[in-house]
Protein backbone atom coordinates (compact mmCIF):
# COMPACT_ATOMS: atom_id res chain seq x y z
CA UNK A 1 0.00 0.00 0.00
CA UNK A 2 1.80 3.25 -0.91
CA UNK A 3 0.54 5.80 2.09
CA UNK A 4 2.92 8.37 1.36
CA UNK A 5 0.12 9.01 -2.00
CA UNK A 6 -3.21 8.17 0.16
CA UNK A 7 -1.70 10.79 2.94
CA UNK A 8 -0.69 13.67 0.52
CA UNK A 9 -2.90 13.95 -2.11
CA UNK A 10 -5.72 13.32 0.64
CA UNK A 11 -7.64 11.50 -2.40
CA UNK A 12 -8.39 7.76 -1.12
CA UNK A 13 -10.29 7.70 2.50
CA UNK A 14 -13.81 8.64 2.57
CA UNK A 15 -15.36 8.67 6.08
CA UNK A 16 -19.41 7.84 7.05
CA UNK A 17 -21.34 6.24 9.70
CA UNK A 18 -22.77 2.93 9.36
CA UNK A 19 -26.04 1.22 11.06
CA UNK A 20 -25.40 -2.21 13.15
CA UNK A 21 -24.26 -5.05 11.00
CA UNK A 22 -26.14 -7.86 11.78
CA UNK A 23 -29.58 -6.01 10.79
CA UNK A 24 -27.97 -4.81 7.46
CA UNK A 25 -29.25 -6.98 4.59
CA UNK A 26 -27.11 -6.08 2.30
CA UNK A 27 -24.06 -5.38 4.24
CA UNK A 28 -21.95 -8.06 2.28
CA UNK A 29 -22.81 -6.59 -0.92
CA UNK A 30 -21.35 -3.59 0.30
CA UNK A 31 -18.29 -4.76 2.27
CA UNK A 32 -15.07 -4.85 0.11
CA UNK A 33 -11.79 -6.30 0.42
CA UNK A 34 -8.20 -7.04 0.07
CA UNK A 35 -5.54 -9.29 1.81
CA UNK A 36 -1.71 -8.36 1.22
CA UNK A 37 -0.41 -11.57 2.96
CA UNK A 38 0.55 -9.98 6.17
CA UNK A 39 -3.36 -8.44 7.30
CA UNK A 40 -6.71 -7.55 5.53
CA UNK A 41 -8.34 -4.03 4.38
CA UNK A 42 -11.93 -3.40 4.61
CA UNK A 43 -14.15 -0.71 3.37
CA UNK A 44 -17.62 -0.31 3.46
CA UNK A 45 -19.81 3.03 3.59
CA UNK A 46 -16.51 4.58 3.35
CA UNK A 47 -14.91 3.45 6.74
CA UNK A 48 -11.74 1.87 6.20
CA UNK A 49 -10.71 -1.22 7.89
CA UNK A 50 -7.60 -3.01 9.25
CA UNK A 51 -7.11 -6.53 10.81
CA UNK A 52 -4.02 -8.44 11.63
CA UNK A 53 -2.97 -11.25 13.36
CA UNK A 54 -0.35 -12.18 15.54
CA UNK A 55 1.01 -15.44 16.82
CA UNK A 56 1.79 -14.16 20.15
CA UNK A 57 -0.21 -15.14 22.76
CA UNK A 58 -3.50 -12.84 23.99
CA UNK A 59 -2.50 -10.97 27.35
CA UNK A 60 -2.84 -7.74 28.37
CA UNK A 61 0.63 -6.52 28.42
CA UNK A 62 1.23 -7.99 24.54
CA UNK A 63 -1.91 -6.39 23.93
CA UNK A 64 -0.21 -2.85 24.92
CA UNK A 65 2.80 -3.81 23.15
CA UNK A 66 1.19 -4.65 19.68
CA UNK A 67 -1.01 -1.71 20.10
CA UNK A 68 1.43 1.18 18.94
CA UNK A 69 1.65 -0.34 15.95
CA UNK A 70 -1.86 1.03 15.09
CA UNK A 71 -0.62 4.95 16.62
CA UNK A 72 -1.52 4.34 20.01
CA UNK A 73 1.10 5.70 22.38
CA UNK A 74 3.03 3.34 24.86
CA UNK A 75 1.78 5.99 27.47
CA UNK A 76 -2.01 5.56 26.81
CA UNK A 77 -4.37 3.19 29.15
CA UNK A 78 -5.69 0.60 27.04
CA UNK A 79 -9.47 0.28 28.01
CA UNK A 80 -10.78 -3.37 28.83
CA UNK A 81 -13.99 -3.49 26.39
CA UNK A 82 -16.54 -6.03 28.90
CA UNK A 83 -19.93 -6.31 26.68
CA UNK A 84 -18.25 -8.55 23.71
CA UNK A 85 -17.64 -12.64 24.82
CA UNK A 86 -14.20 -12.62 24.51
CA UNK A 87 -11.32 -10.90 25.86
CA UNK A 88 -11.25 -7.48 24.20
CA UNK A 89 -9.03 -3.74 24.65
CA UNK A 90 -9.69 -0.75 23.44
CA UNK A 91 -8.11 2.75 22.40
CA UNK A 92 -9.54 5.29 20.42
CA UNK A 93 -9.06 9.45 19.67
CA UNK A 94 -10.05 11.87 17.39
CA UNK A 95 -8.07 13.05 14.62
CA UNK A 96 -8.27 16.23 12.37
CA UNK A 97 -7.66 15.61 8.97
CA UNK A 98 -7.77 19.52 7.85
CA UNK A 99 -9.47 22.01 9.81
CA UNK A 100 -13.27 21.43 9.65
CA UNK A 101 -12.85 17.67 8.85
CA UNK A 102 -12.12 15.05 11.91
CA UNK A 103 -12.07 11.37 11.49
CA UNK A 104 -12.61 9.16 14.57
CA UNK A 105 -9.72 6.11 15.19
CA UNK A 106 -10.52 3.18 17.06
CA UNK A 107 -8.10 0.42 18.16
CA UNK A 108 -9.23 -2.87 19.29
CA UNK A 109 -6.91 -5.59 20.54
CA UNK A 110 -8.82 -8.68 20.97
CA UNK A 111 -8.04 -12.35 21.51
CA UNK A 112 -9.19 -15.23 19.06
CA UNK A 113 -10.81 -18.38 19.49
CA UNK A 114 -7.28 -19.88 19.71
CA UNK A 115 -5.83 -16.64 22.45
CA UNK A 116 -3.72 -15.67 19.67
CA UNK A 117 -3.85 -11.58 19.62
CA UNK A 118 -5.54 -9.86 16.29
CA UNK A 119 -5.36 -6.07 15.99
CA UNK A 120 -7.92 -4.01 14.52
CA UNK A 121 -7.94 0.08 13.48
CA UNK A 122 -10.85 1.47 12.42
CA UNK A 123 -11.22 4.88 10.57
CA UNK A 124 -14.48 7.04 10.47
CA UNK A 125 -15.38 10.16 11.53
CA UNK A 126 -17.75 12.03 14.46
CA UNK A 127 -17.88 9.62 17.04
CA UNK A 128 -17.27 6.46 17.45
CA UNK A 129 -20.21 3.63 16.30
CA UNK A 130 -19.65 1.16 18.89
CA UNK A 131 -22.59 -0.82 17.54
CA UNK A 132 -20.65 -1.17 14.01
CA UNK A 133 -17.74 -2.12 15.94
CA UNK A 134 -18.90 -4.75 18.44
CA UNK A 135 -20.56 -6.19 15.18
CA UNK A 136 -17.68 -6.29 12.84
CA UNK A 137 -15.29 -7.52 15.95
CA UNK A 138 -17.57 -10.60 16.21
CA UNK A 139 -17.53 -11.20 12.79
CA UNK A 140 -13.52 -11.55 12.62
CA UNK A 141 -13.54 -13.31 15.97
CA UNK A 142 -15.88 -15.84 14.56
CA UNK A 143 -14.27 -15.79 10.84
CA UNK A 144 -17.89 -14.95 9.40
CA UNK A 145 -16.73 -12.83 6.41
CA UNK A 146 -17.15 -14.76 3.57
CA UNK A 147 -13.49 -14.71 1.29
CA UNK A 148 -15.70 -13.90 -1.80
CA UNK A 149 -15.89 -10.20 -0.64
CA UNK A 150 -11.90 -10.01 -1.01
CA UNK A 151 -10.42 -8.94 -4.45
CA UNK A 152 -7.23 -10.81 -5.82
CA UNK A 153 -3.94 -8.46 -4.70
CA UNK A 154 -2.54 -8.70 -8.02
CA UNK A 155 -4.89 -6.82 -10.44
CA UNK A 156 -6.12 -7.73 -13.30
CA UNK A 157 -9.35 -6.85 -13.43
CA UNK A 158 -12.05 -5.13 -10.65
CA UNK A 159 -15.47 -5.13 -9.62
CA UNK A 160 -17.17 -1.63 -9.85
CA UNK A 161 -20.25 -1.77 -8.56
CA UNK A 162 -21.17 -4.80 -10.10
CA UNK A 163 -19.58 -4.60 -13.37
CA UNK A 164 -16.29 -6.31 -14.16
CA UNK A 165 -13.62 -3.83 -15.76
CA UNK A 166 -10.51 -5.65 -17.35
CA UNK A 167 -7.40 -3.96 -16.41
CA UNK A 168 -3.89 -5.73 -17.09
CA UNK A 169 -1.20 -6.42 -14.40
CA UNK A 170 -0.05 -2.49 -14.77
CA UNK A 171 -2.41 -1.55 -11.89
CA UNK A 172 -2.14 -1.27 -8.69
CA UNK A 173 -4.12 -1.08 -5.46
CA UNK A 174 -3.31 1.90 -3.05
CA UNK A 175 -6.07 0.76 -0.81
CA UNK A 176 -9.62 -1.13 -0.70
CA UNK A 177 -11.45 0.25 -3.56
CA UNK A 178 -8.87 2.27 -4.67
CA UNK A 179 -6.68 1.31 -8.12
CA UNK A 180 -3.92 3.59 -9.66
CA UNK A 181 -3.06 2.79 -12.92
CA UNK A 182 0.57 4.35 -14.19
CA UNK A 183 -0.34 7.58 -16.73
CA UNK A 184 -3.64 6.07 -17.18
CA UNK A 185 -5.29 7.48 -13.72
CA UNK A 186 -6.60 6.88 -10.37
CA UNK A 187 -10.41 5.58 -9.25
CA UNK A 188 -11.15 5.72 -5.44
CA UNK A 189 -14.92 4.56 -5.39
CA UNK A 190 -17.15 3.45 -1.89
CA UNK A 191 -20.65 1.66 -1.82
CA UNK A 192 -22.85 3.35 0.54
CA UNK A 193 -26.49 2.05 1.83
CA UNK A 194 -27.94 5.05 0.89
CA UNK A 195 -27.60 8.18 -1.23
CA UNK A 196 -27.45 10.55 1.37
CA UNK A 197 -24.44 8.78 2.31
CA UNK A 198 -22.46 8.78 -1.00
CA UNK A 199 -23.34 12.47 -1.27
CA UNK A 200 -21.91 13.20 2.03
CA UNK A 201 -18.63 11.00 1.40
CA UNK A 202 -18.19 13.11 -1.91
CA UNK A 203 -18.63 16.26 0.33
CA UNK A 204 -16.20 15.49 2.46
CA UNK A 205 -13.46 14.31 0.48
CA UNK A 206 -13.99 17.83 -1.44
CA UNK A 207 -13.50 19.29 1.77
CA UNK A 208 -10.37 17.63 2.62
CA UNK A 209 -8.80 18.64 -0.54
CA UNK A 210 -9.45 21.96 -0.26
CA UNK A 211 -7.82 22.34 2.88
CA UNK A 212 -5.19 19.82 2.71
CA UNK A 213 -1.67 21.89 3.36
CA UNK A 214 1.05 22.25 -0.15
CA UNK A 215 -2.55 21.73 -2.32
CA UNK A 216 -4.24 24.83 -3.98
CA UNK A 217 -7.53 24.82 -5.89
CA UNK A 218 -7.38 26.14 -9.64
CA UNK A 219 -10.45 25.85 -10.83
CA UNK A 220 -13.59 24.17 -9.42
CA UNK A 221 -17.16 23.39 -11.04
CA UNK A 222 -19.89 21.36 -12.27
CA UNK A 223 -20.10 19.36 -15.35
CA UNK A 224 -22.57 16.80 -16.96
CA UNK A 225 -21.03 13.69 -17.09
CA UNK A 226 -22.48 10.20 -18.22
CA UNK A 227 -21.01 7.88 -15.19
CA UNK A 228 -21.48 4.29 -15.72
CA UNK A 229 -24.85 5.28 -17.81
CA UNK A 230 -26.45 7.47 -15.42
CA UNK A 231 -26.41 11.22 -16.21
CA UNK A 232 -25.33 13.15 -13.37
CA UNK A 233 -23.28 15.80 -12.20
CA UNK A 234 -19.85 15.68 -11.19
CA UNK A 235 -18.00 17.98 -9.55
CA UNK A 236 -14.57 18.87 -11.30
CA UNK A 237 -11.53 20.65 -8.97
CA UNK A 238 -8.31 21.43 -10.67
CA UNK A 239 -5.44 21.32 -8.14
CA UNK A 240 -2.05 22.78 -8.02
CA UNK A 241 0.31 20.15 -6.66
CA UNK A 242 3.68 21.33 -6.57
CA UNK A 243 3.75 22.65 -3.41
CA UNK A 244 3.59 19.26 -2.27
CA UNK A 245 7.05 17.61 -1.13
CA UNK A 246 6.53 13.93 -2.53
CA UNK A 247 8.55 11.41 -3.98
CA UNK A 248 6.01 9.81 -5.90
CA UNK A 249 4.78 13.75 -7.06
CA UNK A 250 8.32 14.40 -8.36
CA UNK A 251 8.52 10.90 -10.07
CA UNK A 252 4.90 11.58 -11.77
CA UNK A 253 6.37 14.92 -13.43
CA UNK A 254 2.48 16.46 -13.00
CA UNK A 255 2.30 20.20 -11.79
CA UNK A 256 -1.64 19.80 -11.74
CA UNK A 257 -3.88 17.17 -10.75
CA UNK A 258 -7.49 17.02 -11.72
CA UNK A 259 -10.32 15.66 -9.79
CA UNK A 260 -13.91 14.41 -10.40
CA UNK A 261 -16.44 13.70 -7.44
CA UNK A 262 -19.42 11.69 -8.63
CA UNK A 263 -22.02 10.22 -6.27
CA UNK A 264 -24.83 8.00 -7.84
CA UNK A 265 -27.16 4.81 -8.03
CA UNK A 266 -25.75 2.61 -10.57
CA UNK A 267 -27.10 -0.78 -10.77
CA UNK A 268 -28.68 -0.91 -7.56
CA UNK A 269 -25.73 0.68 -5.39
CA UNK A 270 -25.10 3.99 -4.08
CA UNK A 271 -21.89 4.72 -4.82
CA UNK A 272 -19.46 7.51 -3.70
CA UNK A 273 -16.41 7.94 -6.75
CA UNK A 274 -13.31 10.15 -6.32
CA UNK A 275 -11.63 9.84 -9.88
CA UNK A 276 -8.30 11.73 -9.89
CA UNK A 277 -5.54 12.21 -13.23
CA UNK A 278 -1.97 14.10 -13.34
CA UNK A 279 -1.47 16.51 -16.50
CA UNK A 280 1.46 14.51 -17.06
CA UNK A 281 -1.17 11.38 -17.56
CA UNK A 282 -2.17 10.32 -21.32
CA UNK A 283 -5.26 11.52 -22.50
CA UNK A 284 -7.75 10.53 -24.94
CA UNK A 285 -9.53 13.14 -27.34
CA UNK A 286 -12.42 13.32 -24.62
CA UNK A 287 -9.52 15.12 -21.83
CA UNK A 288 -10.31 11.77 -19.37
CA UNK A 289 -7.05 9.04 -19.16
CA UNK A 290 -8.01 5.75 -20.23
CA UNK A 291 -8.95 4.16 -16.93
CA UNK A 292 -11.68 7.31 -16.05
CA UNK A 293 -12.91 7.08 -19.70
CA UNK A 294 -14.07 3.16 -18.71
CA UNK A 295 -16.77 4.58 -16.39
CA UNK A 296 -17.28 8.30 -17.16
CA UNK A 297 -17.68 10.52 -20.62
CA UNK A 298 -18.19 13.75 -20.61
CA UNK A 299 -21.22 15.58 -22.25
CA UNK A 300 -21.01 18.30 -24.34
Amino acid sequence: MNKCFIKILAVVLFFAPIANAQSDDDFFKRLCAVSDGKGSFYNIDGIEIMHHSFPASFSEGEAKKQAHKYGVSRKTNLEKITPLPFDCYYAGKPEEVVPGVTKWVSTYLFANKDNTLSGVLFTFPQGRDTSFEFSFLQMLHDAAIPQSIFAFQTIDSINFAGRYIKLGRACRWMSVNNVQCPYLGQLNWSLHKDMKGAQNNVATQMAVNRGTKGLKVLTEEDINVVFEGAEVKARKLVVDITGVNSLLVGMSGGKTLTVYYVAAEIRGYNISCVMSTWNSDRHDASGLPPLIGEVMTIKN
